[in-house]
């Protein structure tokens, strides 16, 4: 997969690319080239992807996302900061996934993504935010067994935004 802050992908603007709002998803079984070979995985969230992972077959999206109705409208009145694309279908938009969205009301309230690490189940998200999915307050630093749904390294976090997360396998967080 490939993500960032573009507006379509495969051969340039036009009938050779799909439209494709900052994440798209390569086909390996499709051979040919052109907008046939990739996929829209969140076809209604508006937003640029800054971290990606892959854990297991789902592909992550950290970033801050909008999700937009069919005709193209606010879906919900909030911001979140990550998607999961699992099981052929997104994660992230009926529900929360890992780290809670913020409403619109209260955009003060930081809810966005700058880094992901994983091993397996087990992801670490870094960025700029104060929640989880489950209602922890956390510091700007969450990492989960997403099997287990057990927070890997309770009470640690950091005073500002994580913007980068070494491989999974190679993290240590010491508690104090």
């Amino acid at each position: 997969g490939i993500g960032g802050n573009f507006d379509w992908v495969g051969e340039g603007p036009g009938p050779g690319a799909l439209a494709s709002a900052g994440w798209a998803l390569r086909l390996p079984q499709i051979q040919a080239s052109g907008p046939a070979a990739w996929l829209r995985p969140a076809p209604n969230a508006r937003g640029d992807v800054l971290a990606m992972v892959s854990s297991g077959d789902d592909m992550i999206a950290g970033g801050s996302f909008d999700l937009l109705d069919e005709q193209g409208g606010p879906d919900k009145d909030e911001r979140r900061p990550l998607l999961r694309w699992h099981e052929g279908q997104i994660e992230g938009g009926t529900a929360p996934f890992l780290i809670d969205p913020v409403d619109h009301d209260h955009d003060d309230i930081p809810a966005r993504v700058d880094a992901l690490s994983s091993e397996g189940d087990r992801i670490c998200a870094g960025g700029d935010f104060s929640d989880t999915a489950q209602g922890t307050a956390v510091s700007d630093l969450e990492c989960r067994d997403l099997a287990t749904q057990q927070d890997l390294y309770p009470g640690q976090g950091t005073d500002n935004t994580v913007r980068a997360l070494e491989p999974f396998w190679q993290m240590q967080v010491n508690a104090p």
